[in-house]
C-alpha cells in the first residue's frame, strides 16, 4: 500500500472524483437515442393528426 500523501494516492484520488470517460460517452449515446425516439415519436404524431384531413381532401375530391 503506499503511504498517505504519496504521487499514487493523490492520482487515484483524481481518478475516483472525476467521472470517467466512457460513463459520458454512455450518457451521451442515451440521450441521443432518447432524442432520436421522440423525434420518430413527434413524426408519429403529426402524421396521425393530418391524416383525417388528408383524407377528407381526397374524398372531396373524389366526389366531382
Amino acid at each position: 500500500m503506499a503511504p498517505a500523501g504519496s504521487e499514487l494516492n493523490r492520482e487515484l484520488v483524481e481518478i475516483k472524483n472525476f467521472p470517467s470517460e466512457l460513463l459520458r460517452l454512455k450518457l451521451i449515446g442515451v440521450g441521443k437515442i432518447l432524442t432520436g425516439i421522440y423525434v420518430l415519436l413527434f413524426g408519429i404524431l403529426i402524421a396521425l393528426i393530418m391524416m383525417p384531413m388528408r383524407l377528407a381532401q381526397f374524398m372531396k375530391g373524389s366526389k366531382k
